[in-house]
């Protein structure tokens, strides 16, 4: 049987507050967390750096305008992304 792995892919931007409690409830089962983060002001990455695991995995890419355009480019590049896991 294959080795099912469980990645957990999360788009942040400024979300500070819900970051921590969002990912200790998926650490106990993810093999790896895909965190993107669209250009955060606040302290979210710190949030995350805080939780000290080998298995998050940060990348910043940042589009301007996605949500007025809603063309989907930072969601389909976490789609390319996720296939190479």
């Amino acid at each position: 049987m294959n080795n099912i792995k469980i990645v957990v892919a999360c788009m942040v931007q400024n979300d500070e507050f819900w970051i921590t409690p969002c990912l200790k409830s998926i650490l106990p089962i993810a093999d790896k967390i895909l965190i993107i983060d669209g250009g955060s002001t606040d302290n979210t990455l710190s949030e995350i750096d805080k939780l000290n695991d080998d298995r998050i995995e940060i990348r910043h890419i940042r589009f301007c305008h996605e949500l007025l355009t809603s063309d989907g480019r930072q969601r389909q590049e976490y789609l390319n992304i996720l296939k190479n896991c």
